[in-house]
């Protein structure tokens, strides 16, 4: 985007004395410098990470907290922006020309959170759609997508052994028994 013909419109927007449409348009102007901000703290973040594995600077997220006067959740959300962004690259150019917003980014962070490092690569084998979904789809659509897309590679994981794949259909396995104290009868209900 031209972000300098965009911080002079900002500058000189009254919203005060706009109708719907001018108010359309000045938000889309705000929702594109706002994820231009946040592709350049996927950027900070990244090179602190770097600094601090050599021991020249604390933790990004720390730094984002301190001196980016973030909450620490708010610091641990952009953390894990730039993770997503290094594992998906076109995330990063996207959310730099305002197509995904930094909350895209935060859905494929929390979709792939406690996936393992397998089921993680093949999340990010989908890249290229998940990156069209992005584009098109609000956050919260695409959220929901992410989850989805998660929960069915999780389901045909294949386990390391047959005998991990059985302990996990296992655990999966859910059976509940109750007495019905009116009538005196057992319930059994199985989810194998």
């Amino acid at each position: 985007p031209d972000l300098d013909a965009t911080w002079v419109a900002l500058g000189e927007a009254d919203p005060d004395v706009m109708d719907r449409d001018q108010l359309v348009a000045l938000q889309r102007q705000v929702a594109s410098v706002k994820a231009w901000c946040d592709a350049v703290q996927v950027r900070t973040t990244r090179r602190l990470r770097a600094l601090a594995a050599e021991g020249r600077a604390e933790a990004p997220k720390d730094v984002l907290a301190t001196e980016g006067r973030q909450s620490s959740k708010d610091a641990r959300a952009a953390d894990e922006r730039e993770r997503v962004a290094s594992a998906l690259p076109g995330f990063e150019e996207a959310l730099s020309t305002g197509d995904v917003s930094s909350g895209h980014l935060d859905a494929v962070a929390a979709a792939t959170r406690n996936l393992g490092d397998a089921a993680r690569a093949e999340f990010a084998a989908h890249a290229t759609d998940l990156l069209a979904d992005a584009k098109d789809q609000t956050v919260d659509r695409f959220e929901r997508a992410c989850r989805d897309l998660a929960r069915n590679i999780t389901a045909v994981q294949p386990g390391a052994t047959p005998a991990d794949e059985q302990a996990a259909s296992e655990a999966r396995s859910n059976v509940k028994h109750w007495l019905d104290r009116e009538t005196g009868m057992w319930h059994t209900h199985l989810q194998l």
